[in-house]
């Protein structure tokens, strides 16, 4: 009897220990001015394990024991690999090339014009700069294939007024 309980308490120990978590602090800021960054990833390496930082740029995740390393990257700074430990603090470096052609679709959701199943027609602002009008509305007309820009008078149509 002894002996099935104390195998038995062995099997509970290995499989508390293959379900152990590790709780994860940390700050994520810049590290030209040490701001904080709002909304960096905070990624456990090979697990789908994540969270984003908040206003302060601070962060809270649970991680797996087997997880030692954590990914962090910002839109517009280089990301970085860290070494997992109770609180971790990171200074991104900004990353000076220039973003390529990211289209803003439905919900704010980002994708690379190439991406999207249909196609969408850049149109520059020293186009609708050269534009001899002061309304934008009308700048664009012509510029955007499928698009019609409908332009209404704001004056009173006198004509429908009864005397």
């Amino acid at each position: 009897m002894k002996r099935l309980l104390s195998t038995l308490m062995v099997i509970c120990l290995i499989a508390m220990s293959a379900y152990a978590n590790k709780t994860v602090n940390g700050k994520v800021v810049s590290a030209s001015d040490n701001e904080p960054l709002i909304g960096a990833t905070v990624q456990a390496v090979g697990s789908s394990q994540g969270t984003a930082t908040d206003i302060n740029g601070e962060f809270t995740v649970t991680l797996n024991d087997n997880v030692t390393q954590l990914r962090i990257s910002c839109l517009g700074y280089k990301s970085t690999v860290v070494a997992v430990t109770s609180y971790v603090t990171v200074a991104l470096e900004e990353d000076n090339t220039a973003l390529d052609e990211i289209v803003v679709t439905a919900m704010g959701i980002k994708r690379e014009a190439k991406a999207l199943g249909v196609s969408a027609t850049p149109i520059k602002g020293d186009v609708i700069a050269q534009a001899r009008t002061n309304d934008i509305m009308s700048s664009l007309a012509g510029k955007v294939a499928g698009v019609q820009i409908a332009e209404t008078s704001s004056d009173p149509q006198l004509g429908n007024l009864q005397q």
